[in-house]
């Protein structure tokens, strides 16, 4: 496929791609996360997958991410 930007994200420093699941890392601290989540990856205290980004709660000031290779349950 062709890269396109993701739609309701700018300012992104960092981006970090899981199994099924990205999270971005803006310029302002915040970390952005979106796709799959039966395990909770997403970080929001749910596992209902998400389409689009939205901020993980309590996390600011932060200057690295990094995505697990957390596979789908069975």
């Amino acid at each position: 496929g062709t890269p396109a930007p993701v739609p309701g994200l700018s300012g992104v420093a960092a981006i970090a791609a899981g199994y099924y699941y990205t999270l971005a890392l803006k310029q302002d601290g915040t970390v952005w996360a979106w796709g799959a989540n039966p395990v909770g990856q997403l970080g929001d205290g749910t596992t209902s997958s998400r389409g689009t980004p939205a901020p993980v709660p309590g996390l600011s000031g932060v200057a690295a991410i990094a995505a697990g290779p957390v596979t789908p349950l069975p």
